[in-house]
């Protein structure tokens, strides 16, 4: 009969083998939902409301989060807008590590159309708020004898468009009867 003897080499496959492929399913713990705020014009100007909120958690103790928005509408003279906002978050190593990161920071956020005096009047404009969110945890490597495995580094990545209207109203309505 031969003896078998368990050397490290042996102890570090036989870990690789039965302890890491259960541990893929659990190697990422990044959680990230995403709010977006319908857009909408503020009363007959060039203002309209607009934002999105990014809320992440993850069980490692680092965490970045944030997004961009662009606005674009379809008349020649108005221009894109764009803004982006991210934020990085801690834990001292118990409980979860969460971010709300709202982008723009200051909420419900009011911005107005670029190019909007060029518009003429009695014009209705067709307009898309396109905003991305993201979330991204720290991670480290576990490792035996060669043979390492990566936990965490884990990233979620999430947009959409939403399309909304803008109406220029005829000048004399804007400018209560008077034309420029």
């Amino acid at each position: 009969m031969k003896n078998f003897r368990i050397t490290l080499r042996h102890s570090a496959m036989l870990f690789a083998i039965v302890v890491m492929p259960g541990a893929s399913q659990i190697a990422s713990a990044v959680e990230m939902s995403v709010y977006a705020s319908k857009p909408s014009q503020w009363g007959t100007g060039s203002g309209y409301y607009h934002g999105h909120t990014v809320n992440a958690s993850t069980d490692f103790n680092m965490l970045n989060a944030g997004g961009a928005f662009t606005v674009q509408c379809n008349h020649p003279a108005t221009l894109l807008m764009t803004g982006e906002r991210g934020l990085s978050g801690a834990s001292r190593g118990y409980g979860k590590n969460k971010l709300t990161v709202t982008i723009p920071a200051q909420q419900p956020a009011v911005r107005n159309v670029s190019g909007w005096t060029q518009v003429p009047g009695d014009t209705t404009l067709s307009c898309n708020y396109r905003w991305t969110a993201y979330a991204i945890e720290s991670g480290y490597s576990i490792g035996i004898a060669g043979i390492s495995y990566q936990v965490g580094n884990g990233s979620v990545r999430d947009g959409n468009t939403i399309d909304f209207e803008m109406y220029r109203p005829p000048r004399e309505d804007a400018d209560g009867g008077c034309i420029p």
